[in-house]
């Protein structure tokens, strides 16, 4: 496991390390970023940088190869692949607790404000005058960019489509007319599958799919609280992990796969304490999630335990796998921790984690 989270002063991990197309991993532990070389076979601290708060999200990277963190201390941090600053660190305010930053084609990264909207701050770190598009809701979710159109969850229970380039931002998306409209406010990362479709995890115990146009392609009642993210496989199938209350009795959770083409929950994989976890996919099929009692688990695809392993805390972090066939979680004493697994790489096709891809921009144009 690592790093010392004494020595990081490290809390609760809920975020999800980056990869560049190196195979370099990148680490947001309490107020820094971890750069770890992966290409000798054991993971190597090659430079650390230091900002002034905490960082909530996950590290973002751009096709620049810059890595984006935003920080409690209220700024955009834009940093080069050998750790040094990419210019002065932008103000941006405060970041919320379920936003990560996303990032654009031309290296933009867009950002939701903690009271509402969207800033825009462009590939050399210079931020817009005014925000991109104003507005009372709060974005507390990290969304996704498709064909130059951001869409994101917002705490009155719809998604926006935001096109982006446009001189004046606007949602396209009528809520009056139900585009885009769940039943509860909306916090976990949005993803992809084809169609396209959107796939959004609300807090009314339903998994909702819109097309594009904002129309409600399906909806899925899960029976159980999604603390988590979905992700998306190559055939449509979606994973995505429960939290099960019971009563009095100690909360349950279980990994769900919903059937591409029915959207009728295929199986259910139970687990002895509640899942909070984003699950990841590997490229033999294989996903990995944590629960909240501290158990790693491999599943394959219909729905059988490959293995499960215990680790020193609970796991409430998004996944992502690293070269060489390891896996990596987050934990709740602050450090993270690799384990080696079947899998390769990431699934290739599929909305395999959290931000969909290892560099964790959201961009999928």
């Amino acid at each position: 496991m690592f790093p010392d989270p004494i020595h990081a002063g490290a809390k609760p991990q809920r975020n999800c390390p980056a990869v560049d197309h190196a195979g370099r991993a990148y680490f947001a532990i309490a107020n820094k970023v971890f750069a770890f070389d992966n290409s000798g076979g054991d993971l190597t601290n090659v430079w650390t940088y230091e900002t002034g708060g905490r960082i909530l999200g996950s590290p973002v990277v751009g096709s620049d190869e810059h890595i984006r963190v935003h920080s409690e201390d209220g700024h955009l941090h834009i940093i080069a692949n050998d750790g040094q600053r990419v210019g002065t660190p932008t103000r941006v305010g405060d970041p919320l607790g379920w936003a990560t930053p996303l990032v654009d084609a031309q290296n933009t990264t867009w950002i939701c404000g903690y009271h509402g909207g969207l800033s825009k701050v462009d590939a050399n770190g210079n931020a817009a005058s005014s925000l991109y598009f104003r507005g009372k809701q709060r974005f507390d979710c990290t969304g996704l960019i498709h064909d130059g159109v951001l869409y994101v969850g917002a705490e009155n229970a719809c998604v926006y489509a935001i096109p982006l380039g446009e001189s004046r931002a606007q949602n396209v998306w009528n809520h009056l007319n139900e585009e885009g409209r769940t039943g509860w406010f909306i916090n976990s990362a949005l993803a992809l599958a084809s169609g396209p479709t959107l796939v959004v995890a609300s807090r009314d115990d339903r998994l909702y799919g819109f097309q594009l146009d904002g129309r409600k392609r399906w909806t899925v009642d899960v029976n159980g609280q999604m603390l988590g993210s979905p992700i998306v496989d190559t055939d449509d199938s979606v994973y995505v992990g429960l939290s099960v209350s019971q009563g009095r009795e100690k909360p349950r959770g279980a990994l769900i796969r919903i059937d591409g083409v029915s959207q009728k929950i295929r199986w259910r994989y139970e687990t002895e304490s509640p899942v909070e976890s984003t699950p990841v996919l590997g490229n033999d099929g294989t996903v990995y999630f944590g629960d909240n009692d501290g158990f790693i688990h491999a599943v394959n695809g219909d729905g059988k335990q490959v293995w499960t392993e215990q680790v020193a805390d609970g796991v409430r972090s998004s996944g992502t796998i690293l070269a060489g066939g390891r896996v990596v979680f987050g934990l709740e004493n602050g450090q993270f921790v690799a384990l080696k697994c079947e899998s390769q790489s990431l699934r290739a096709g599929a909305w395999a984690k959290l931000l969909g891809n290892a560099s964790q921009t959201g961009n999928v144009s």
